[in-house]
């Protein structure tokens, strides 16, 4: 059962790397969450307002705490276990999609930082320009059937764009040579396919049949810089996320199936932050933002789900930026 606990100024609730297993809401007092700076070290400190959840990340990841929860006033909080936050808040789809909201920022934000530490565009850039820059990278690493989507996404958006002189050389350049480009050898030291928390048998309805896209390896679902407007769950095979970093497209991660993608544009109206190639022959469920309310949001297995999965990714990206620093 969830209960209420009271905390004296100056108590510690958890400190960071602890693994509570806990959900917490702030009923009373000050409660501080502090944290260290990855890049430069330095103590961040963001304090709750009363009826804010903190805990969460760590409790639903099932991970240790990247935070420390420190009482800086006599506060009386609300102890949740997971279970009882599932039972409580999972159908309640005004709290879920906030949090959701809060974890794609989180994660949107550790993206920026690895960019910017890696050299990238820091700097919002036009789609067009920013799609090019996409296709020409997928070109020098010889992914000519990949760069040849980008830029017919391009002229999709734009049938006029302001290079497009430059878009035609580089898609007949691209379009000679993808007849004869080899097929993409999978490397021994690639890391494995992630499958994602959400089981295919929750779409597996004839209802959802119709939400369902095919795609051939090399195909781009995704490009980074595009406009966001639908979101992708993996029926089965593998999609790479790939991010453009100075001309480059580096390699973020692997995902399998019972995994989303896409999501985070959906949620904050923003650009496509990388872009999601077909690694295999690969099937995905495409839904857009209605349906993601409707489908998503409206099922309370399924939205509890997607927040775990957000959870994880918060700390597989964190554990990345670790490694770059």
């Amino acid at each position: 059962m969830s209960k209420v606990v009271q905390f004296s100024k100056g108590s510690i609730i958890f400190f960071e790397g602890d693994k509570d297993e806990n959900i917490y809401i702030l009923q009373s007092g000050a409660v501080a969450l502090r944290s260290m700076d990855l890049e430069t070290g330095e103590q961040i400190s963001e304090q709750l307002h009363i009826g804010e959840f903190f805990g969460v990340k760590s409790a639903l990841a099932k991970m240790p705490s990247l935070v420390t929860a420190s009482v800086l006033l006599d506060s009386t909080v609300v102890q949740l276990s997971v279970y009882e936050f599932e039972k409580m808040f999972g159908s309640k789809a005004f709290i879920t999609e906030k949090m959701l909201r809060v974890f794609s920022k989180s994660l949107r934000d550790i993206h920026k930082k690895t960019e910017q530490y890696l050299g990238g565009n820091s700097i919002s850039i036009s789609p067009e320009h920013g799609m090019f820059m996409v296709a020409n990278a997928f070109y020098n690493d010889g992914q000519f059937k990949s760069c040849c989507d980008v830029l017919t996404r391009i002229l999709k958006l734009n049938p006029n764009p302001a290079n497009k002189v430059e878009i035609a050389k580089l898609f007949t350049n691209a379009n000679t040579r993808k007849g004869r480009e080899n097929a993409r050898n999978v490397s021994s030291e690639d890391i494995s396919a992630k499958s994602g928390s959400l089981s295919v048998n929750q779409f597996s309805l004839p209802a959802f049949d119709r939400f369902t896209k095919k795609y051939k390896r090399g195909d781009v679902i995704i490009s980074e810089f595009e406009p966001g407007e639908t979101f992708y769950l993996i029926k089965y095979g593998e999609v790479q996320i790939e991010k453009c970093i100075k001309d480059q497209n580096k390699s973020l991660d692997i995902l399998g199936s019972g995994a989303f993608f896409g999501e985070m544009a959906i949620l904050d109206n923003s650009q496509r932050s990388a872009s999601c190639v077909a690694r295999t022959d690969v099937a995905c469920l495409e839904f857009n933002k209605e349906n993601f309310k409707a489908l998503v949001l409206g099922n309370p297995q399924i939205v509890m789900n997607l927040l775990k999965l957000f959870c994880k990714r918060i700390y597989d990206q964190n554990r990345q930026f670790k490694i770059v620093l």
